[in-house]
């Protein structure tokens, strides 16, 4: 409001300087935001569609994902509000969504939005729930945005911050860089063509807020890294430049998946047999993970020019390699696990929903792991040269087929475990096992804080656009006690006869296929059909394999209590 104050009265002077009579505030103030709003709904319409029509070099659309988080306006107030305007236009266009070639307004799955929950948008008495209320309507139709909450990562992080996840739930673990000192120099402002020593900006801090402004290492062992200052400190007669923690621009190494219920059945039921046996997988995925180092080292700065030499990740020069990004805390390596809800049931009798105690300890051995493995170091003479591992709620989109498929090859058909066409993703539910949405959210929240390196829950509900004030109550659920949680919900069109509900998946000769109800029509290039890959929304048309269609298929909704 303080800017258009002062937009208005240069405008009134100008027009009085030219003899003329200038509007009133009001209608300058109208016209304002009119043009505003319009910016803002075209810029995000532009930057929708050039999202879409932007393809990854194996025809992919981009993944990219969308921080709505407000603390990242760091308590600049008119950041904020401007920052709100564009929140709230992105989630009105997803809701709306876009055209399909039949006319049908559908939702588009990218950018994928990652709505932050806070102290001030949390609940109806908050000054931002309109806003969360435009999240709920867009999850309710169209299955995003994601919902994180800011104050159980910050409890299960220990933190006094908060981050967006890579991907679909990769949570890299924060670290501090290095400070800096005295004559050390940093590449500062816009374009980081201006170099300062620490000295000369401490002096330059004394009349400007430097904070949170960022910098580029020009020397030191992570030379070419973006930081950000976060203060000075006079230190035994020495300036010292100290770093705020590293939020942004983390990458990942690569996976390596432990077959966790292949581990049970191999031991046949007897603990001490099934603790070696792990014991010998994770040492094989470490060595895995140690190949996967070694495949991208070397690697020039110029084979991927925006991410290691115009800011994606860093700023390198040509032909310099990222050999030391890839290793100690910059880069992290992942263990993932599938199938704790099938090992549990095996090894001890009980599901998930009674007991998670083995599930837990299975996650704790997977952690003492990341202790060991960091000791290694791959070049004992470079502190810095470790590789940072840690455990990961792996998405297992395919990867269900295979480990379903070699459980039935190696074990045959075993009750609760093989007897089912996929393996239960990483420490979920069974999708079979009836629960109500709010058990389903305290039990796995027992167990995601364990997966260090990343994990992420949903709910499986029906059109829920007719209830919003029940998505409102998970939403405001979710905020008290859980780190990342989604809404699945299944709004599908069969295009040969106007069919607008849920398509079924039948069998047919041993195979699951889509059919619409209505019309039975089996042709998916003639649907509309989205189910979410825990975490990735999925199309019919592009396929899926028969374990991951098996999975569709066994999923109940979590509805069996009122949601209010």
């Amino acid at each position: 409001m303080s800017q258009i104050h002062e937009e208005y009265e240069r405008y009134v002077k100008a027009l009085r300087d030219a003899g003329k009579e200038p509007r009133s505030f009001e209608n300058f103030e109208k016209i304002v935001n009119k043009r505003l709003e319009k910016e803002i709904k075209s810029g995000v319409k532009t930057f929708q569609y050039q999202i879409l029509t932007i393809l990854c070099s194996n025809g992919q659309t981009p993944f990219i994902s969308m921080s709505m988080n407000l603390e990242d306006c760091e308590g600049d107030k008119q950041w904020e509000e401007d920052t709100k305007l564009v929140f709230e236009e992105v989630l009105k266009q997803r809701i709306k969504g876009i055209p399909d070639k039949h006319g049908n307004l559908v939702p588009v799955i990218f950018p994928k939005l990652l709505y932050f929950l806070d102290e001030r948008n949390n609940n109806p008495n908050t000054e931002n729930w309109y806003l969360t209320k435009l999240a709920a309507e867009s999850a309710a139709k169209t299955m995003a945005p994601d919902f994180i909450s800011s104050k159980v990562q910050k409890k299960v992080k220990h933190t006094e911050h908060t981050w967006p996840c890579m991907g679909c739930r990769s949570f890299a673990t924060p670290y501090t860089p290095d400070p800096l000192y005295d004559d050390e120099k940093v590449a500062f402002n816009r374009g980081y063509k201006d170099t300062f020593t620490v000295k000369e900006l401490y002096e330059m801090s004394k009349k400007e807020n430097l904070k949170f402004r960022m910098f580029l290492r020009l020397e030191g062992y992570y030379k070419g890294d973006v930081n950000e200052i976060d203060h000075f400190e006079e230190e035994n007669g020495r300036i010292k430049l100290v770093c705020r923690p590293k939020y942004w621009g983390f990458f990942n190494g690569g996976v390596v998946t432990i077959n966790v219920p292949h581990v049970a059945l191999e031991s046949h039921g007897n603990k001490a047999e099934f603790w070696r046996i792990l014991d010998q997988r994770c040492e094989l995925a470490y060595r895995a993970l140690v190949k996967r180092y070694e495949s991208l080292k070397d690697a020039p700065s110029d084979a991927a020019p925006i991410l290691r030499q115009m800011g994606g990740l860093m700023r390198l020069n040509d032909k310099e390699t990222w050999n030391h990004f890839i290793v100690g805390p910059r880069c992290t390596y992942s263990l993932g696990y599938a199938g704790l809800w099938e090992t549990q049931l095996y090894m001890t009798g009980k599901k998930l929903t009674e007991d998670q105690s083995f599930a837990n300890e299975i996650l704790n051995f997977f952690n003492k792991k990341h202790e060991e493995w960091h000791t290694r170091l791959m070049n004992p003479k470079d502190p810095n040269s470790w590789l940072n591992t840690s455990t990961y709620g792996t998405p297992e989109e395919s990867l269900t087929q295979k480990y379903s498929d070699a459980l039935k090859r190696d074990f045959g058909e075993v009750e609760g475990v093989t007897d089912h066409d996929y393996v239960t993703n990483s420490y979920h539910i069974n999708p079979a096992e009836p629960i109500d949405w709010a058990s389903k959210i305290v039990i796995e929240s027992k167990m995601m804080d364990k997966s260090t390196g990343g994990a992420i829950s949903y709910i499986e509900l029906p059109d829920m656009s007719k209830n919003l004030d029940a998505v409102e109550s998970m939403i405001q659920f979710m905020y008290d006690h859980i780190l990342y949680c989604e809404l699945n919900v299944k709004r599908d069109i069969c295009y040969r006869c106007g069919f607008k509900g849920t398509i079924k998946i039948v069998e047919d000769n041993g195979k699951h296929i889509w059919e619409c109800p209505a019309c039975r029509n089996r042709d998916t290039s003639t649907m509309f059909i989205r189910r979410r890959v825990c975490g990735y929304i999925g199309s019919a048309e592009t396929g899926a394999c028969q374990s991951r269609m098996g999975d569709y298929k066994a999923r109940v909704e979590h509805t069996d209590i009122p949601m209010k």
